[in-house]
């Protein structure tokens, strides 16, 4: 039996080599005719560019275009939330928590550390509700009556943002029972330096600027 493959062997070398053969011949063909393809074509070289996959800066490649022409593609970087270009001689950042590349616009500093929107809400949800509560007792308006009054947010509204924040450690309570009253912490100074980068809505600025006349006129 050992005799027998060993007489077959090299009739099947032969036969592994012919194939390899084959393979080159058509692979050559191939080359050939792509390269008549390319001489008789105007344009031997195209370009073509293209919005870079998400978390990745861009570069280029070489790939072969439907016509048969060699195809240059240019993976161009861009923000991964707004889709603005982003050009790598500037400034841009990489989100902490997703690692999506982030414009000017849609990084969010906190801890000096770059978020966008999405993480920064992972990691400190805060609601444009409770946003506008922080920034009252901020600025001394802490009795429930003065937030509803120069926010218009209901009233158990205002309750239920104020637990959120104690919770959170943003505000907390000094005093004693009927004489304590609501203080922002440090956290929660951090907390509206990073969120005041991302609620930059209109009712949200007008907001602010009541608190800033309320103050005003209370100074006078």
């Amino acid at each position: 039996m050992s005799e027998g493959r060993e007489e077959n062997q090299p009739g099947n070398i032969w036969q592994m080599l012919e194939a390899i053969l084959l393979r080159l011949d058509d692979r050559v063909l191939e080359l050939e005719n792509r390269i008549n393809q390319l001489q008789g074509s105007q344009k031997l070289l195209d370009e073509k560019l293209v919005v870079e996959a998400e978390k990745l800066l861009g570069g280029r490649s070489i790939s072969t275009s439907p016509s048969g022409a060699i195809e240059r593609i240019k993976r161009l970087p861009a923000c991964d939330i707004c889709g603005h270009s982003l050009k790598l001689e500037e400034e841009f950042a990489v989100c902490l928590g997703c690692s999506k590349k982030l414009d000017s616009r849609c990084s969010i500093s906190y801890e000096n550390r770059s978020f966008c929107f999405k993480c920064l809400m992972a990691k400190l949800p805060l609601t444009k509700r409770s946003y506008k509560v922080l920034v009252a007792i901020a600025n001394g308006i802490t009795s429930i009556t003065s937030i509803l009054k120069i926010s218009g947010i209901e009233k158990e509204d205002v309750r239920e943002s104020i637990g959120e924040l104690l919770n959170l450690d943003l505000i907390a309570k000094r005093g004693i029972s009927i004489f304590s009253a609501l203080r922002i912490t440090d956290k929660g100074l951090e907390a509206i330096a990073a969120y005041r980068q991302a609620y930059t809505d209109e009712d949200v600025v007008q907001f602010e600027a009541e608190i800033q006349k309320n103050l005003l006129e209370l100074s006078r």
